[in-house]
C-alpha cells in the first residue's frame, strides 16, 4: 500500500477528511488539520504519485489554503516526507528507498522517551540511521518495548494499518403484514412503502440509495435475502421500485420456493446504502482534466515548434495514449454538432457519468494524452477516456468556454 499525508499550513473552515474524500477511498484523521490517506493506484489514473500529489495540493489552494504533502510505504513514512515538505510542494519516497530517506534526520524526531533519547545522544547517536544499526535486541533489553516500536520506524517499518472513517450506517426499514400477504399487488404496495419510507431517512441526511438489499420471509418460516447495487444513485419511488419488484421475484424464486404463495409473506425488510447525490455543478475528477505546469510547458514548446514549421496551418498532432486500454486508431469520433453534454460526479471509489439524461457508473477511467488537437489552438480540449459499467468506453473533452464535459467519441 502507498500511503499519503496531508497537514495545513493554516487552519481552513472545511476539514482536511472532507477535501480528501474525492482524492481517496480512505482517509484517517489525524491531529487537527492533517490526515492520513490511500494514495495506491495513482499511476493508473494519473501517471505519477508526483502529480497526483499535486492535484490534491491544487484542491486545497482552490479551498483558500496550502499545504504539505508527503507520499510513502507506510504512514510513518508519509508524515516524516510531508513534514519535509516545502509549503505547496509534495515529496514521494519509494518503498525502497524508505530506510535510507530516513537515515540522515535528527534522532529527536523518533517518539524516544526522554530519558532514552538524553542516553543516546550521550552515547553519540544524533541520526535515524545510527540507531537504526544497532541491533534491536539489545535495545530492547538496554531501553525496553518504546524504544524497539522506535528503532522499528528508524528502519523505515510501520505495522499501523491505515483506518478510513467508518460510512454512515445503511438505512433498515421493515413491515410485518397481518395477515401475510398472498398476491403481487399487495407486495408490491408494501415494498412501494418502504422504499419511501428509508428514501425519505436518506434524503434527510442528503444521500440517495446506492445499494438495495430485500428481504422477504414467510409464515412457514423460510426467508431468502437479495441485493444489487444500482447503476445509478436513486432517490425516487418509482425509480426504485423496479429495481425491488426484480429483486422480490429472484428471493421468491430461490430462497422461499412455490409454497411461498401458499403460506403467505410474513414480513418484509428493505435495506438501503446512502451516496450523496450527484451535484450539479460540473466536477474535475481527480487525474482527469488537469493540466501541470510541466505538462503546460511541453505543449507550448510542441505548439511553438508546429508554428514554425507550418505557418498559417493548423496541424494535426497525434501522440501516445498510455492509459487507453485499446489502441487510439480504434476511437470513433462522435461527429454530431454541437457536442453531447455530459456530467461527471465522484464520491470516494463511486463515480458516475450521466449521459443524455441517464446516470451509469463509471468502472475506470484514465487521462489522455491530446488525442487528436485538430481543432484551432484556443480551442483545444482536455480528452479523457472512461469505461462503463454496461460495457461503453467513450472518449470525454473539456469544453472551455463554456466549460463542461462532452462526448467526443466512442471505442468501436
Amino acid at each position: 500500500m502507498r500511503v499519503g499525508y496531508l497537514r495545513l499550513s493554516d487552519p481552513l473552515p472545511v476539514p482536511v477528511a472532507e477535501l480528501l474524500a474525492s482524492a481517496s477511498p480512505v482517509v484517517e484523521p489525524d491531529e487537527p488539520g492533517a490526515a492520513w490517506f490511500d494514495a495506491s493506484g495513482v499511476q493508473r489514473t494519473v501517471g505519477s504519485e508526483a502529480a497526483y500529489g499535486r492535484a490534491v495540493l491544487a484542491a486545497v489552494a482552490a479551498a483558500g489554503g496550502q499545504g504539505r504533502l508527503g507520499i510513502g510505504p507506510n504512514k510513518w513514512i508519509a508524515a516524516v516526507a510531508a513534514r519535509l515538505s516545502a509549503p505547496g510542494e509534495v515529496t514521494v519516497v519509494d518503498d525502497a528507498e524508505a530506510r535510507a530517506f530516513l537515515r540522515p534526520l535528527p534522532l529527536a524526531w523518533l517518539p524516544l522517551p526522554r530519558a532514552v533519547l538524553a542516553t543516546l545522544r550521550l552515547l553519540g547517536l544524533q541520526a535515524m540511521g545510527q540507531f537504526a544499526d544497532l541491533p534491536r535486541e539489545q535495545v530492547g533489553r538496554r531501553f525496553g518495548r518504546e524504544a524497539v516500536a522506535a528503532h522499528r520506524l528508524a528502519c523505515g517499518e510501520d505495522p499501523r494499518p491505515l483506518v478510513g472513517a467508518a460510512d454512515e450506517p445503511a438505512v433498515l426499514v421493515r413491515a410485518a403484514p397481518e395477515p401475510p400477504l398472498t398476491e403481487r399487488g399487495q407486495l408490491r404496495g408494501t415494498l412501494a412503502r418502504l422504499a419511501a419510507d428509508g428514501l425519505a431517512e436518506l434524503r434527510r441526511r442528503g444521500q440517495a440509495a446506492r445499494t438495495v438489499a430485500l428481504g422477504l420471509a414467510s409464515a412457514g418460516g423460510r426467508h431468502g435475502t437479495q441485493s444489487r447495487h444500482l447503476p445509478a444513485p436513486v432517490a425516487e419511488v418509482a425509480e426504485l421500485l423496479p429495481h425491488l419488484e426484480v429483486l422480490a421475484e429472484a428471493t421468491l424464486r430461490a430462497g422461499l420456493g412455490p409454497r411461498a404463495a401458499v403460506e403467505g409473506i410474513s414480513e418484509v425488510w428493505l435495506r438501503l446504502a446512502g451516496l450523496a447525490p450527484p451535484a450539479v455543478a460540473q466536477a474535475h475528477l481527480p487525474g482527469l482534466g488537469e493540466e501541470t505546469e510541466e505538462e503546460r510547458a511541453i505543449r507550448e514548446r510542441v505548439w511553438g515548434e508546429l508554428r514554425r514549421r507550418y505557418p498559417g496551418q493548423v496541424p494535426r498532432l497525434l501522440e501516445v495514449v498510455p492509459a487507453a486500454p485499446l489502441p487510439e486508431e480504434r476511437w470513433r469520433f462522435d461527429s454530431a454538432a454541437p457536442r453531447r453534454p455530459v456530467r461527471l460526479w465522484r464520491r470516494g471509489r463511486v463515480r458516475a457519468l450521466e449521459l443524455d439524461g441517464r446516470w451509469h457508473r463509471v468502472v475506470a477511467g484514465g487521462l489522455v494524452e491530446r488525442v487528436d488537437l485538430w481543432w484551432p489552438r484556443e480551442r483545444h480540449r482536455r480528452v479523457v477516456w472512461v469505461a462503463l459499467a454496461d460495457g461503453q468506453r467513450l472518449l470525454l473533452g473539456w469544453e472551455r468556454p463554456p466549460g463542461q464535459w462532452v462526448l467526443l467519441g466512442r471505442l468501436d
